[in-house]
């Protein structure tokens, strides 16, 4: 495999506001130290979860002081809050979610995190009195926009606004998280920075599920759950098989794409571990979703890379053999799944995206508000349907066109649109380093879209893979203008 060389420099500008050296930074350490230690103290009396969480949020603010590098230290927070969520959902309703609805006010480290980068944002906006809105960010956020705009409209047509609520309030978040890395991410560092944060989780959730096929059963620890489900399929702490399929299959190929780089050798030795523990554990989920969601994007990218001179045709190939010579082990496993009975799992998905088809034809337009389908649907159960298990449709289009309405599902599908638009220009960049994994996401897109088909993507995790996914994209190509236009000043200044 030969690496891609970057063909462009881009000045780059640290993610970082620096404290090292100042008299303040120390103050506040030895501040937020006492902090700490008083957090030790009161969380005993605590909800484990919580406490876990104001625990992690002091120590955290304690290294970044000392390390003295907020933002790149709670960027990593955020981004190993995907594969490793910790959640909190306060006055959980237990009855919805048991049906597949959000039961509460989500609140995570990621929350967390927002807030403080969101403050430290403002200042520093503040000190280059560039306050006022910025119009490349508000046009780049525009699909974005329209499809929340859409869900938070919606509540108003739900039969139970305070579910809505919570879910409005979740995607508030991750809306916001987009605005921030599409507003703040200036440069090839921090673009590098993202996608290392990225390998690193890939390598550790797989290490994390190969862990517990091995012990056999699910763990909990330090607030997080690993699990295991009968087959087994391992949710690893994702919980959910599904959801572990969704986000390996999601990010494996934007992992690859980092092997055609001209990159450091460390860094393309643990881009070349996590994509073959990563194979692996992809496997040991045995969502079927996840393994055609990875196949899809996989040959996409490989065929798109090949006809661009990227790579040759036996590096697919031996791809192709590697994973059959890591993936023998289970074969057997791998081949009942596929293929063997499945207790009438996929069969049962049909008569709900039979009943989902009924909720659309009487709320075409409207919609039935986010968050409320699980409720609804109980109006429409018929003598066939009982004695089934009943949860949201596994299909994420039609879920959201009960949900949202007709102008809710086109805003959907425009926002996934816009993201493989943005993703397939950034593929074109001359900028390599932007480019092939720009390719990569845009794959990973399309294949991720084909496993909506099939499974309900609610989760706050997976849905804030997506979300950053496509923000990543978009400050690429900000990034590429902002240079061009530099590039153009400087010439004119000659």
């Amino acid at each position: 495999m030969h690496a891609l060389s970057s063909k462009m420099k881009i000045q780059s500008r640290p993610i970082a506001l620096r404290l090292n050296g100042s008299s303040l930074q120390w103050l506040l350490a030895g501040g937020t130290g006492l902090v700490l230690g008083f957090a030790t103290v009161i969380i005993a009396d605590m909800p484990a979860k919580i406490g876990m969480l104001i625990f992690i949020a002091c120590l955290f603010l304690f290294t970044a002081i000392v390390y003295g590098d907020l933002r790149k230290l709670l960027l990593l927070v955020v981004f190993f809050d995907i594969p490793f969520p910790l959640d909190v959902v306060l006055g959980i309703r237990e009855d919805v979610e048991a049906l597949g609805a959000l039961g509460g006010w989500n609140i995570s480290v990621t929350t967390i995190a927002l807030s403080i980068l969101y403050l430290q944002w403002f200042m520093e906006l503040l000190v280059k009195n560039r306050v006022s809105g910025d119009t490349p960010l508000l046009q780049a956020c525009l699909p974005l926009t329209f499809y929340v705009g859409i869900v938070f409209l919606s509540s108003f047509a739900a039969i139970d606004m305070q579910l809505s609520f919570y879910r409005c309030f979740l995607l508030l978040q991750i809306f916001l998280l987009f605005i921030y890395i599409v507003g703040t991410v200036r440069s090839k560092d921090d673009v590098l920075f993202i996608l290392t944060v990225l390998l690193i989780g890939i390598l550790l959730q797989s290490i994390t599920i190969l862990g517990l096929y091995k012990i056999g059963h699910t763990i909990d620890f330090a607030g997080l759950k690993g699990t295991v489900h009968p087959g087994p399929r391992i949710g690893g702490t994702l919980q959910a098989p599904n959801a572990a399929g969704s986000y390996l299959s999601f990010l494996l190929i934007p992992a690859m794409s980092m092997m055609l780089l001209k990159i450091s050798k460390s860094l393309r030795l643990l881009a070349g571990i996590s994509i073959g523990l990563g194979i692996i554990a992809l496997t040991l989920t045995l969502s079927r979703g996840g393994m055609i969601a990875f196949t899809v994007s996989a040959g996409l990218f490989f065929f798109i890379a090949w006809t661009r001179g990227w790579i040759s045709l036996k590096i697919p190939l031996i791809l192709l053999g590697l994973c059959t010579v890591l993936l023998l082990p289970w074969y057997d496993v791998l081949i009942a799944r596929l293929l063997g009975d499945d207790a009438g799992s996929a069969q049962s998905r049909i008569p709900m995206m039979k009943l989902a088809m009924r909720i659309i034809a009487d709320n075409p337009f409207g919609g039935v508000g986010v968050n409320n389908y699980s409720i609804v649907m109980q109006q429409y159960i018929t003598t066939s349907l009982r004695g089934m298990w009943l949860y949201a449709v596994h299909n994420k289009y039609l879920m959201v066109w009960a949900e949202l309405g007709t102008f809710g599902i086109l805003a959907f599908i425009g926002f996934l649109s816009s993201g493989i638009r943005r993703a397939w220009r950034a593929s074109k960049l001359e900028n390599t380093l932007f480019a092939v994994p720009a390719l990569g996401i845009m794959t990973s897109i399309i294949g991720h879209m084909v496993h909506m088909l099939v499974d309900t993507f609610n989760s706050r995790p997976i849905v804030q893979m997506l979300w950053i996914s496509v923000a990543l994209v978009t400050a690429m190509l900000i990034i590429e203008k902002d240079s061009l236009k530099h590039s153009e000043n400087d010439r004119s200044n000659e």
